[in-house]
């Protein structure tokens, strides 16, 4: 359920900024995220696997986008 948010919160999030032509870089505590979406670990998940394709489609759609593992405990505002 927690990869099926932060999935869901992604395509939301990056929904807002489809126009946008900036550089983003997008910071996740959640490693099997990251890590899922940058394809190297495999979704078993059919449920989850369908989110993740379409919160790929979504991240398609930059020219220029990074996604980046960062500890829980540096997850606070100002230390990314």
């Amino acid at each position: 359920m927690n990869n099926q948010t932060e999935y869901l919160t992604l395509i939301s999030t990056l929904n807002k900024y489809i126009d946008s032509n900036e550089e983003f870089t997008i910071y996740s505590d959640s490693k099997n995220t990251v890590n899922q979406l940058n394809h190297d670990f495999v979704i078993n998940n059919e449920q989850l696997r369908t989110i993740a394709q379409e919160t790929r489609s979504v991240i398609g759609k930059f020219s220029n986008i990074s996604i980046k593992w960062i500890p829980r405990r540096a997850n606070l505002v100002g230390k990314c």
